[in-house]
């Protein structure tokens, strides 16, 4: 298992310098070969972890990207509605807004059920299960060796400017 987990992290971490060294050239097509590549790994783990087929495992990443892109787009809206209340609290169409985030709330929750109900014509309920888990521990992986990253350029911008 902890082999496993060093391999994921290296890849992650091998993907991350690639990314850095690309995103200076030509940042979209940078951006998509990258997003292809974390596909890649995803879809490697659905195989190996969850027993799913490739046909299953290409399937669960466009709909999962499709549903975060959803979810993003209703995120980005309540965000905008809840700025509008923090500005002006006092206003006469507050309690309208607020009935709007909340309709935004349940809008995200219905979406996530349709994104369940889709995939579940290909995934057991126990794959589904496994492939949020794998899903949730994959990003924050992701996420750490991002702020490594980050962090070790920071300390190599401090020193080059020392220099």
């Amino acid at each position: 298992m902890k082999n496993i987990l060093l391999f994921t992290v290296f890849i992650i971490f091998t993907f991350v310098n690639l990314c850095d060294a690309q995103f200076d050239n030509n940042k979209d097509n940078d951006k998509k070969q990258f997003r292809a590549q974390i596909d890649s790994i995803m879809k490697q783990k659905l195989i190996e972890k969850l027993n799913l087929s490739e046909s299953s495992a290409d399937k669960y990443i466009i709909a999962i990207r499709e549903n975060n892109g959803k979810v993003k787009d209703l995120l980005k809206e309540k965000k905008t509605i809840m700025k509008s209340i923090e500005a002006d609290p006092e206003a006469a169409d507050v309690g309208s807004k607020l009935d709007k985030s909340f309709e935004i709330d349940s809008r995200i929750i219905e979406t996530r059920k349709e994104f369940i109900r889709d995939v579940s014509s290909y995934m057991t309920p126990q794959q589904i299960a496994k492939s949020m888990i794998l899903k949730k521990n994959f990003n924050k992986e992701f996420k750490n060796q991002i702020k490594k990253h980050k962090n070790k350029d920071k300390i190599n911008k401090r020193n080059q400017k020392q220099k």
